[in-house]
């Protein structure tokens, strides 16, 4: 499956009020003055198996998408385009060697 029809087909709709719970991403997917320059922000959870995706859009709207690698290899059309023009925001874990 390649395109939008992948992400439209899985991606499940969140409410308002949940992205209440994150207002600095909601905030940022539509203020020119954030992180992000106003474009839509993605937060995003990996594992060796897939991953979790919540697009906060700048329309207002919140979609939680989860997926394995191996579907979002079969679907390189839309992963392109979503790794090129949404803002990502992850955490890097640091690890000190003693």
């Amino acid at each position: 499956m390649q395109g939008k029809s992948f992400f439209l087909e899985r991606a499940i709709s969140r409410a308002l009020d949940w992205a209440g719970r994150y207002p600095a991403l909601g905030c940022a997917a539509h203020d020119p003055q954030s992180i992000s320059n106003g474009r839509q922000v993605v937060a995003a959870a990996l594992t060796p198996d897939g991953i979790r995706c919540v697009f906060f859009s700048a329309v207002g709207s919140v979609l939680d998408f989860t997926a394995t690698w191996a579907e979002l290899d079969r679907a390189k059309t839309w992963w392109y385009f979503v790794q090129r023009w949404y803002f990502w925001v992850y955490l890097i874990r640091r690890h000190s060697i003693a």
